[in-house]
């Protein structure tokens, strides 16, 4: 008896272990890409678009990978739960902003552009030495600013997650980054978006589905929804999210350092337009899902705090090793996003 109790006790905190052990793997994995990329680089070019090498795939996954940052699950899903869907409607807006792109931005990124490594080069060529060193500073004060933002929000959530000290988080997170980014520069960052994301593209329609599921189905789900929740045009915010959808379908803010490094990395405007149109029906589907997990969050936890919401689901909902997985998730949204303004923000400021 004595030795069948050990056993369960060695078994039970095996179970609790697991999360962390999915956490130190994927860890080391992006470590380990950094590093094995890192012996490839040679010269700036390999660092700042990895020579145009990069396939439509590979192209196509880095650019999804950097534009979901860490608020684009536990952000969104808060601010849906406690404003209801014309925050949906509001970001949609980003839809019709990747028609613009892929239909009259994309074609004109053609034989000009090569050998530019940066906005900063662009603005060189078209505009001057002065105005290629303003925009090089104000890029790299807004990469700055946006790693910041990243890192913040993950030393929060991450330190919620795991009870880990906040600046324990942060530091850790950020030496991760800086070192696979430096060592292997947009290689190791176009091959690490690519497992990040597919960590997303899993745990984002696996939360999903257990959501619905605790829920009773998408019939009770449906039904369980408040009216005030599905309220547009009558909305008391409704001039606020009115504006943010104008906003959010013009291309200019969206026209990160990262995001137009990508377009230097495209051998050909086509490779720009598949960029933007796979963009966009990822994020339609990916807009449905944070609908559905922050509908059923509401519907199952009504006492909960929306900007609480998240956290609580992962706590109590999600089994053990889920946890860890969307942990995960949450790492690579934020990694990510930080990874590539880092490198934009470095070929800026060179």
């Amino acid at each position: 008896g004595r030795e069948c109790g050990k056993s369960v006790q060695r078994n039970f905190i095996m179970i609790q272990s697991l999360d962390y052990i999915i956490i130190a793997v994927y860890l080391i994995s992006i470590l380990s890409i950094g590093i094995f990329y890192g012996f490839g680089v040679k010269e700036v070019k390999d660092y700042a678009i990895a020579r145009k090498k990069c396939s439509t795939f590979f192209l196509t996954m880095t650019f999804l990978a950097s534009s979901f940052g860490s608020g684009a699950v536990v952000g969104d899903v808060a601010k849906v739960a406690t404003d209801g869907i014309i925050f949906t409607a509001a970001i949609s807006g980003f839809l019709i902003c990747c028609l613009i792109m892929s239909q009259f931005i994309a074609p004109y990124f053609d034989s000009r552009f090569n050998g530019m490594l940066s906005a900063g080069d662009i603005m060189t060529h078209f505009y001057g030495t002065t105005v290629g060193k303003i925009t090089a500073l104000l890029g790299l004060l807004t990469s700055s600013l946006y790693v910041g933002g990243q890192l913040t929000a993950l030393g929060h959530i991450i330190g919620v997650f795991l009870a880990v000290g906040y600046k324990t988080v942060i530091i850790l997170s950020a030496l991760i980054v800086i070192t696979y980014s430096a060592l292997g520069g947009m290689r190791s960052v176009a091959v690490a978006d690519v497992f990040k994301f597919s960590i997303i593209v899993i745990m984002v329609p696996l939360m999903t589905i257990t959501m619905i599921n605790q829920a009773g189905g998408v019939e009770s789900l449906l039904n369980a929804i408040p009216s005030e929740k599905l309220t547009i045009l009558d909305h008391s915010k409704f001039s606020e999210y009115g504006l943010m959808f104008l906003v959010s379908l013009t291309p200019f803010l969206w026209m990160y350092p990262p995001v137009i490094q990508r377009f230097l990395m495209a051998r050909h405007p086509s490779q720009i337009s598949v960029m933007y149109r796979v963009q966009l029906i990822v994020r339609v589907i990916f807009m449905l899902m944070i609908v559905c997990v922050a509908f059923s969050g509401v519907a199952i936890f009504p006492d909960v705090p929306a900007k609480d919401l998240v956290p609580h689901i992962v706590s109590t909902i999600l089994p053990i090793g889920c946890r860890g997985l969307f942990i995960v998730c949450v790492l690579a949204a934020s990694m990510s996003t930080s990874d590539s303004h880092i490198n934009a923000a470095s070929v800026l400021l060179a």
